[in-house]
């Protein structure tokens, strides 16, 4: 964009900081188990579940429950979401964010030459 400095980011770990609505349970893999918080092996035969607080990469709804983590953290930040598209915001100073599943582009208005 003309007059626009831009510079892209890509959130590490992005899908694992959105906490889940719904209850999901994973099943802990076979020889380990969950005792007081923490994970240890075990040569229990029975299956051990835990209840998932936040998403993971292979959970249905991460991406979803990311946007949504993500646009509540924007709005605090005093960022509007277009009436266009869902996925791009604006600030009030000229900050524009374009947001692509876990990546984004920001672009800010340069200090015009004089």
């Amino acid at each position: 964009m003309k007059g626009y400095a831009s510079h892209q980011v890509d959130f590490l770990q992005a899908f694992t900081q959105a906490p889940l609505e719904e209850h999901v349970y994973m099943k802990v893999p076979q020889g380990w188990h969950i005792q007081q918080g923490c994970l240890t092996q075990h040569t229990d035969p029975l299956p051990h579940y835990i209840q998932l607080l936040k998403t993971l990469y292979s959970v249905k709804q991460a991406a979803q429950q990311w946007y949504k983590h993500i646009t509540v953290g924007l709005i605090k930040l005093g960022f509007k979401t277009s009436h266009i598209d869902p996925c791009l915001y604006i600030r009030h100073d000229c900050l524009i964010m374009l947001l692509y599943v876990d990546d984004c582009l920001f672009f800010t208005q340069q200090p015009s030459d004089r």
